[in-house]
């Protein structure tokens, strides 16, 4: 049946092909195209810019208090393309081009991995966001975890309106975040739960990528 089936499929595709000659200028691919879960393109996994974050940018546990929680954007200020994905999420990470941003969220906390290229092996760091059920929020870093020499940073009990640079230019690669002023409306917009009105709202702009060392 294999065969049989494939000699189909070839036959289907050489037909949609034969067609364009016939004043139909669509690509017979496109309708071949599969979606992906995040409502792209197979093949273009430019991050989507959101809000609110989808699919490989968000933790959202099923069953987790949800009055806590970390939502923002990310930034790209590097001058090169970057992956980037929420730690154990079945899909390979989203690209960020440089200048563009996407929207991210997470209950409780959300761990992003950031890669120097498209996936695995590439370099890559972790950034772990911490919105605690007690106090301020925290934000650390650690990397490269693949390759070479780990470093972590931290910052902890983070104030609305205050920022802090982590990292290294020639390890774990560097980021800036911003912890926004606290907004219901906003907060609940951008990370699609109707419980996050006191979430914490950080942002975070990667000025360059983890490197090996």
């Amino acid at each position: 049946m294999r065969a049989v089936t494939t000699a189909l499929a070839m036959t289907t595709v050489l037909a949609l092909a034969g067609c364009s000659g016939s004043g139909n200028s669509a690509d017979p691919m496109a309708s071949l195209q599969s979606a992906t879960a995040d409502g792209g393109v197979a093949g273009d996994r430019r991050c989507p810019e959101g809000p609110p974050p989808t699919g490989r940018l968000q933790n959202n546990p099923s069953g987790a208090d949800k009055n806590d929680g970390v939502v923002g954007a990310i930034y790209n200020d590097s001058p090169l393309p970057i992956g980037i994905k929420v730690k154990d999420h079945r899909d390979d990470p989203c690209r960020l081009d440089p200048g563009s941003r996407a929207a991210y969220m997470g209950v409780d906390s959300v761990v992003i991995q950031f890669f120097a290229g498209d996936s695995y092996p590439d370099p890559y760091s972790e950034l772990q966001l911490t919105d605690p059920f007690w106090g301020r929020p925290s934000v650390s870093l650690e990397g490269p975890m693949n390759c070479g020499r780990r470093g972590s940073y931290n910052v902890d009990g983070m104030k609305e309106g205050t920022g802090s640079t982590l990292g290294d230019a020639a390890g774990a690669g560097v980021v800036e975040v911003s912890r926004l002023n606290d907004d219901k409306n906003t907060a609940i917009a951008w990370s699609g739960v109707s419980s996050a009105g006191d979430w914490a709202r950080i942002d975070v702009r990667v000025k360059s990528a983890p490197v090996c060392n």
